[in-house]
């Protein structure tokens, strides 16, 4: 008897078994109707390969937990048994034709259809992993195209079986496709498992997520990530130690948020990956697809929560890190008079997706307050930072930001109309100075901002009330658009390049559509051009690739408003970026003397001097950073390498601690921290500082380094064969290298990696400096005095000058 006559004695009179569909490594597949109902289903009868060793009761059991999902997106499970000892399930029979079938056809499948698949996928994902199941094999073949759906199947298959399995039975990869690890622990398909599903690691819903990325990754650019494997031990060496060519690269005209986030899923390790399928669904869904298959982003159903484990632990600073910033630095906690912070005005709607709204009417009003002559205004991302905490009262905030007043507030927009309520606290007594609240149409959003604010400086000293005019007539060179869509753009993109990371690349799609809605909004191309010049950082793009454009944002900027600090500090970025120093250093002062209480310019400006050698002038601008914005980790990062750099190794750890409290998921705090203590002398408290999680690029070499240091050789090892094994075209590989290398003997694959870095254009001149003394095994050589020499930077200065404490 033919599989398909046993199916059909097993079955019944319950199903009519019509053919044979086909089916892959894991099964084979019928078409059946089911009598009762008259309806098509699908039958998969478990292959031999698999079934070995296998409990089909165990089987049944586990395939339970999947038949009760009920998505949409999702081919459910309706009956499972055993035919003959062979475990079996059925499933509704969806027309149409795999996502497999869909890419080899020709025209191939359009950007507009790929993002909507993606995204149904996505969604499934999403419900599926909140209801406790994990897919574990997200491939092409299980994405079925129906009108204009995709349906997943075969969910929670995969778990079924290795649960399943019993123990002892030897288990090979299968060259048809589907894969049991000899641990036994895992099925999936070798072209799209996870590094630590091919381990046979523990395993969570970052491994559909990573799936996810293969597929998107294969369907956006018509390429596998790994293209030219063609075995399954091929696929899994290349998922455990290789990494694909950037998304962004294969297919240029792609939204930046789309490839960064596709990239972000094939990160090796978990913790790099989206932490769910919900930031998935909510790029997806923020991305408008045309009827010409362009892709332009929308409003975002994106909902924002109060989370950042930085600002939780900010309440862990203590004393003695206060005692000592206001001995070295300038103190925070001397209150002014006339001085304010404006925290976000949060919705009153607890499910809210306008976080960023609320952000934005607070930045608009920091900005318009911040022209009033006599006023200090606490910088943005202190007043945000503190204005998330819901522990702290208006005295404790005013002490933290050193404000004697505070402007807080909620805004509502609903049906057109748009509800703000403001009111302005003293933090010496607590008492309501000011209040009021506005209802208005969404587009008088600007006419409210400049009542608010012409309201606040009224109340704050009646001298200044005569100035208020300046404030208020602002509307078209404060926000410097009439236009609500191009502001609420704009605001989202804020939003997102406040927070980096993922964030920076969705935030240039903001403000480029901001701007495509108002081609005259000054701060939109500020906003763009502080965007790509963190691309660098944050999206993995080449500097050179994104000066261009940089320079065409920010110039455009500044001939609409020549008063704008931030496109210079991009400006300045640029030609740092390209080795072009004093132009860097002229736009740099240009910046700051545009606003001179800018953080970030003081920042970046220090960074420059420290890149010199001038440790003094770095010094004193972090330390100008720091005052200006206590709250923002990455200026405590900076002043304490310059601190230990200098000599000063006791302040510099205690700011080193501070930054780490402040932002322990700053990368540079666990990377260039750990280095500065290593070269202090102090190992021990090393590992304290690099934790377990490898960074990406460039920061593993830097990692690899300090753990080669600390006697931790399998571990740095790994992540120099990791670096080895990438290609040369990934962005700043080479420089990666070099810091790993510098941990070995090997000091002629430094220069050699060196002068690969130079070659590439990375931006490895921009880090030469750090820890100057990781770079004394190659001081002395020819070649490193050449390869300074041909980015303009003299040797001299790069070493290690200051013995004592800097001058207060």
């Amino acid at each position: 008897m033919d599989l398909r006559d046993q199916l059909q004695s097993t079955l019944g009179s319950t199903y009519t078994v019509e053919r044979e569909l086909g089916g892959g490594g894991m099964s084979r597949v019928f078409l059946a109707e089911e009598t009762a109902l008259g309806r098509k289903v699908v039958v998969k009868i478990l292959s031999g390969d698999v079934v070995a060793g296998m409990s089909g009761e165990r089987f049944s059991r586990e395939v339970r937990l999947a038949a009760s999902l009920q998505h949409p997106s999702i081919v459910p499970v309706l009956t499972t048994g055993i035919a003959d000892g062979v475990p079996y399930y059925t499933m509704p029979y969806v027309k149409g034709e795999s996502l497999r079938s869909r890419m080899r056809e020709v025209p191939p499948i359009s950007r507009r259809q790929a993002l909507a698949v993606l995204r149904d996928v996505a969604r499934a994902l999403q419900y599926a992993h909140a209801e406790g199941v994990i897919h574990r094999d997200i491939k092409p073949e299980n994405v079925l195209l129906s009108s204009d759906a995709a349906l997943v199947t075969d969910f929670g298959i995969a778990k079924a079986i290795s649960a399943a399995r019993t123990t002892g039975v030897p288990e090979t990869p299968m060259e048809s496709g589907m894969m049991l690890t000899q641990a036994g622990s895992s099925v999936g398909t070798p072209a799209y498992m996870a590094p630590e599903q091919i381990v046979g690691g523990t395993m969570d819903n970052r491994v559909d997520l990573y799936a996810w990325g293969v597929v998107a990754y294969e369907v956006l650019s018509g390429v596998h990530p790994f293209s030219g494997k063609t075995s399954a031990q091929q696929f899994l060496a290349a998922h455990l130690s290789e990494s694909p060519v950037n998304l962004a690269e294969r297919v240029p005209d792609l939204s930046p948020a789309i490839a960064e986030l596709v990239m972000r899923c094939l990160e090796k390790n978990p913790d790099e990956r989206p932490a769910s399928a919900t930031e998935l669904v909510e790029v997806i869904e923020s991305t408008h697809i045309s009827t010409s298959g362009h892709v332009q982003l929308s409003r975002p159903r994106r909902q924002y929560s109060p989370i950042a484990l930085g600002l939780v632990v900010i309440a862990l600073v203590g004393v003695g890190a206060y005692a000592y910033g206001t001995r070295v630095h300038e103190s925070t906690t001397v209150t002014a008079k006339n001085s304010v912070a404006v925290l976000p005005f949060a919705d009153d709607r607890a499910d809210s997706a306008d976080a960023y709204f609320g952000e934005g009417i607070a930045d608009e009003l920091m900005s318009a307050l911040g022209k009033v002559q006599g006023l200090r205004v606490a910088s943005r991302t202190s007043a945000i930072a503190v204005g998330r905490r819901h522990d702290l009262d208006v005295k404790e905030i005013g002490s933290r930001l050193g404000v004697a007043t505070v402007v807080e507030g909620t805004v509502r927009r609903a049906g057109g109309r748009l509800r703000v309520t403001a009111q302005l606290t003293n933090t010496s007594d607590g008492l309501t100075m000011w209040s009021d609240t506005y209802e208005r149409d969404n587009k008088d959003v600007f006419a409210v901002q400049d009542e608010i604010t012409n309201s606040i400086v009224a109340a704050l000293r009646p001298e200044l009330a005569g100035r208020s005019s300046s404030a208020g007539a602002r509307s078209n060179a404060g926000q410097g658009t009439i236009n609500p869509e191009a502001y609420d753009l704009y605001l989202r993109g804020i939003y997102l390049l406040e927070r980096r990371g993922g964030g920076v690349a969705r935030a240039a799609d903001y403000f480029s559509q901001a701007i495509a809605k108002d081609s005259g909004f000054a701060r939109a191309y500020a906003g763009l051009a502080d965007a790509l010049e963190f691309f660098p950082y944050f999206a993995g793009v080449p500097a050179a690739k994104i000066e261009g454009r940089v320079t065409a944002a920010a110039n455009r900027s500044l001939q609409l408003d020549p008063t704008l600090a931030e496109p210079r500090v991009a400006l300045a970025m640029a030609h740092m970026h390209a080795f072009r120093w004093k132009e860097a250093e002229a736009e740099f002062k240009r910046a700051l003397a545009a606003d001179s209480t800018s953080s970030t310019a003081h920042t970046q400006y220090g960074r420059f001097l420290n890149l010199g050698g001038r440790y003094q002038e770095s010094f004193e601008e972090f330390k100008r950073a720091r005052a200006l914005d206590p709250l923002a980790g990455t200026a405590s990062v900076w002043l304490s390498h310059v601190l230990s750099v200098m000599g000063d190794q006791e302040q510099a750890w205690e700011e080193s601690k501070r930054a780490r409290e402040l932002d322990p998921n700053l990368v540079t705090a666990r990377t260039i921290l750990a280095v500065d203590r290593l070269d202090a002398g102090h190992p021990a408290d090393v590992r304290a500082i690099i934790g377990e999680n490898i960074p990406p690029v460039p920061f593993n070499g830097m990692t690899a380094y300090v753990l080669q240091a600390i006697g931790d050789t399998s571990k740095a090892a790994s992540i120099r064969r990791t670096l080895a094994g990438m290609s040369d075209t990934i962005w700043m590989v080479h420089t990666a290298r070099v810091y790993a290398y510098l941990a070995t003997s090997d000091t002629a694959k430094v220069l050699t990696e060196m002068e690969a870095a130079l070659a590439a254009r990375e931006i490895l001149p921009a880090w030469l400096p750090l820890g100057e003394r990781i770079f004394d095994p190659v001081r002395g050589s020819a070649r490193f005095a050449a390869v300074l020499r041909s980015v303009g930077l003299d040797g001299r200065n790069l070493t290690r000058q200051y013995r004592g404490r800097p001058a207060k």
